[in-house]
């Protein structure tokens, strides 16, 4: 267990910072860094110091001696009053084995090997700067560095103040939490702080603005809705002020947290009854109590989903996918409520909500289906394997396949394959890259090691296999030599002192092992590895990858009309900036566009508009298939895609309700119900280590090249405003949707069920 000295100097320990004393804020640090008691030494005058801690230290024990007892071992930490900060893990402060002094941070962390060396010299006169200089003196070894956490000096109180704010933003913040909320929320909770009220206070407050908001709502005028669901907007602002505020004063709570989310959803359902209550004041025909009912279900099943299934196990922070749904989960939608409300159609909303709360715990089921059945994706998110060094000093690591250097496509093959950020040997041009590839000395790195030449253009899977096999083995590629291969230390000191391998001392890899089939693609897809020989060449091999990208069971649009427009577009982007998360933020944005179409009535607009989303939807895949540029956002892309079309049925189901379409709300429920089912059958089939549903047999591939999906209901949507019908064309996709699902649910069971008997 680690231990901690705090030197606290009277000038700095009395300066307030978010509420609380420089004394009390540095070992509340302590304690929430993991330790259960701390030492304090006074460099001046100690009972104000004392008298400070005494009052703002919440009960966290103090010791009052020149060191702190030695417990054998553990990390030893020295802090100043100086800085605010944000204190990591002390094992990570104080990795390896000399004693490192973070200059900017006012902190010594001491490796437990060099802790009693330390420790007679914390005696002396002078701050957390002398322990460094008298340690090098004694002659123990120091390393000075930057802290890579946060910390700031107190010498500007009101700029610490706002640097410490500015840290309690969250992963799981949504765009607008992210950019607008937090700004406000950060600047009321810097007031907030120097009252007396609790953290669990300002979540009732908060509740209880949302609650009134949803009291106007059920009033059902259009200025009380407005005003209605401003409240609700501030609701949310302010229910940002109570984390803010416990995180900032140290008064984080279990109690706290439970109360917080119980009261979120409460003020959730009650601005939904309220909606419900105002429309059928206003629009009694438009049966909104069902769709409140079918809402507050929906929002019962996905917070019990989410607390029990992925808050409570902590899936979040270890699975990066999962914080999409915790983005969507999150407050950001009561800016769409605003809007709604602005735009007088709170109807529409209150539907498109039933429908979407039901799509979205949906996906979290498949998405978490998805992960039990690849666990080696949540591994690999887990913990970094092996790192990776790259050999870039060939002439072929700067050439170009799909837009990026050889050597850059390298490094992002192993990041894929689970490997760490390692280093590049030689000058290579490699572009922009996030996997920040000279992170590390290539002499700091210990066995085993992932050696790789730079002008291979190697498939990740291959590499995959090599880190789940372990070193050493090599892998047979083209040209002389050793250019692929897990070391272990002795080879890896061979090749560092020599700079070549033997191939005799490393045993050669069967690739014959690897799974070829790709669900995702419905296809065999080979492996491959081949060497960057000349431009013409990779030009030639871009070219291969393009075509193999290409899903092999398709439907008739995605076989006949799609192929050459995606394949236009993604070889005019391939050597551009764009990356496939702009592709799939601007599909997203033209998906946005086409449900308003739908929603106002421009029906030719929106149909046509479809069409460019179905040729962009391909081309974010297979570009970041060329580049391998993956990405959280690209893993999701499907969900993304999922309810962007859904949103498209439900506007459409809105614009014909207004027509006077009595069946419309059926019609758009047994739509996005269907097309939701079908992507659970879908998912359900790959979590089983079943093929695609479209590759069970010969009447499976046939009925793909029909089966509902958006492209089919796209065409259908164009022949029925080709013989201006386009309600009639509607009632067929909602039916036709059902008999898909109907027809996948049959097949995939049946195939289940003959597999278990």
């Amino acid at each position: 267990m680690a231990t901690a000295l705090v030197i606290a100097d009277p000038a700095t320990a009395s300066v307030r910072v978010a509420g609380l004393s420089q004394a009390a804020r540095t070992v509340l640090s302590l304690r929430r860094a993991g330790l259960e008691r701390a030492a304090v030494r006074a460099t001046g005058e100690r009972a104000a110091i004392e008298a400070l801690l005494g009052a703002e230290a919440q009960g966290f024990p103090v010791d009052w001696v020149d060191a702190p007892a030695s417990n054998g071992e553990g990390t030893l930490l020295v802090l100043d009053t100086a800085h605010v900060r944000d204190l990591p893990d002390p094992a990570r402060v104080a990795a390896g084995d000399a004693v490192v002094f973070y200059e900017d941070a006012g902190l010594v962390a001491c490796p437990p090997s060099r802790a009693e060396a330390l420790r007679p010299l914390l005696a002396g006169a002078g701050g957390v700067a002398a322990v460094a200089d008298r340690a090098q003196a004694a002659g123990v070894p120091v390393e000075r560095k930057k802290a890579d956490f946060f910390a700031h000096p107190v010498a500007d109180p009101a700029a610490a103040e706002r640097a410490l704010v500015r840290t309690l933003r969250k992963a799981s913040d949504g765009p607008i939490s992210r950019n607008f909320d937090r700004k406000v929320s950060g600047l009321i909770s810097r007031g907030l702080v120097r009252t007396p009220l609790s953290p669990n206070q300002i979540t009732i407050i908060a509740s209880l603005v949302g609650l009134g908001g949803a009291v106007l709502l059920g009033l059902g005028g259009y200025w009380a809705c407005v005003i209605g669901a401003a409240l609700f907007v501030l609701s949310t602002i302010l229910d940002g002020c109570d984390g803010e505020v416990a995180r900032l004063k140290f008064r984080e709570s279990a109690f706290g947290y439970h109360l917080d989310l119980v009261l979120d959803n409460v003020v959730y359902v009650g601005v939904f009854i309220g909606i419900a209550v105002g429309l059928a004041r206003i629009h009694p025909g438009t049966h909104p109590l069902w769709a409140c009912a079918a809402m507050i279900e929906g929002i019962v099943v996905n917070s019990s989903i989410m607390y029990f299934l992925v808050l409570r196990k902590g899936l979040t922070e270890k699975i990066p996918m999962l914080r999409v749904f915790e983005r969507i989960a999150n407050g950001d939608f009561s800016y769409i409520v605003l809007a709604f409300a602005l735009a007088g159609r709170l109807d529409g909303f209150l539907w498109g909500s039933a429908v979407g709360v039901h799509v979205f715990y949906i996906a979290l089921l498949s998405c978490l289906a998805w992960l039990k059945s690849h666990p080696h994706e949540a591994a690999r998110a887990e913990a970094a394997a092996l790192p990776v060094v790259g050999d870039a000093r060939g002439p072929g690591a700067g050439l170009r396949v799909g837009g990026t250097p050889v050597a850059t496509r390298l490094l992002r093959a192993a990041r894929i394959a689970g490997a760490r950020a390692g280093a590049v040997v030689g000058e290579a041009r490699l572009g922009q890259d996030a996997y920040a590839p000279n992170a590390v000395e290539v002499a700091s790195l210990s066995a085993p090691v992932l050696l790789a030449d730079g002008a291979l253009i190697v498939d990740p899977r291959i590499l995959e296999t090599m880190i789940a096999h372990g070193a050493p083995c090599r892998v047979a590629t083209p040209g002389e030599g050793v250019r692929l291969a897990c070391l272990d230390a002795a080879a890896w000191e061979a090749w560092r002192r020599d700079g070549r391998l033997d191939p005799a001392a490393l045993p050669l890899l069967d690739l014959t092992t690897i799974k070829t089939y790709s669900f995702e693609q419905r296809a065999e897809v080979p492996v491959y590895v081949e060497e960057a020989v000349s431009q013409g060449q990779c030009d030639a091999v871009t070219e291969r990858l393009l075509t193999a990208t290409q899903k092999k069971v398709l439907d008739l649009p995605s076989e006949f009309i799609d192929p050459p427009f995606e394949n236009a577009i993604t070889r005019a982007l391939v050597n551009t900036p764009i990356t496939p998360n702009h592709v799939t933020l601007f599909c997203a944005a033209v998906a946005a566009v086409i449900a308003v179409l739908f929603w106002q009535g421009w029906l030719w607009g929106g149909v046509v508009a479809t069409y460019l989303v179905e040729w962009l939807d391909g081309v974010d895949g297979k570009l970041a298939r060329l580049r391998l540029q993956f990405s959280e956002l690209g893993k999701n892309e499907s969900t993304v895609d999922y309810f962007c079309e859904n949103f498209w049925w439900v506007c459409l189901g809105a614009h014909f309700a207004s027509a006077h379409h009595a069946l419309a709300w059926w019609a758009m429920g047994v739509l996005v119900v269907s097309d939701t089912l079908d992507n659970l059958w879908f998912t359900f089939a790959g979590a089983k280590g079943m093929p695609h549903p479209s590759e069970l047999g010969d009447v499976d591939r046939r009925f793909h090249r029909i089966g509902g999906r958006r492209n089919i209901y796209c065409a259908m949507l164009l022949l029925g405003l080709l013989l201006q019908a386009p309600w009639e064309a509607y009632l067929a996709v909602a039916g036709w949707a059902f008999l898909t699902q109907l027809f996948h649910a049959v097949r995939i069971g049946s195939r289940w069920l003959g597999s278990r008997a």
